[in-house]
């Protein structure tokens, strides 16, 4: 147990120095305090303490899960990854749709002045 308290207090002056730390850093301090918690609740410790070590697990887990979504990974707090949504497919506000019509009409405009025709492809074919 002395080396997950050495660990623990490796990774814990790594954050609060600002030193680089890797999602598998992260990790693994995730694991160390989801034992302390569970080790808390095994010995009844007092509810303040067990609230205490659950929120600092909870916010580590949002730093891991913020983490990844900068990388790309987006995720939910189970771990399960979310399905991305296909590109083209964003849902615009009404008013940036009617802005985005008119720059689009005023191209396909001067598209067809020069003799270019529209082509309509698919962009998305569902199975």
């Amino acid at each position: 147990m002395a080396t997950n308290s050495n660990t623990t207090t490796n990774l814990e002056s790594a954050i609060s120095t600002g030193l680089l730390i890797t999602d598998n850093d992260l990790n693994e301090l995730i694991k160390i305090q989801g034992g302390l918690v569970r080790r808390l609740k095994a010995e009844k410790a007092a509810s303040e303490q067990i609230t205490e070590a659950i929120n600092k697990l909870i916010s580590l887990k949002k730093e891991l899960c913020n983490r990844q979504a900068v990388d790309g990974e987006e995720q939910t707090a189970g771990g399960v990854n979310l399905l991305k949504t296909p590109k083209g497919t964003r849902d615009y506000h009404p008013d940036q749709m009617k802005i985005r019509e008119q720059v689009f009409q005023i191209i396909t405009d001067c598209f067809k002045q020069h003799g270019a025709e529209t082509i309509d492809t698919p962009v998305i074919e569902l199975t």
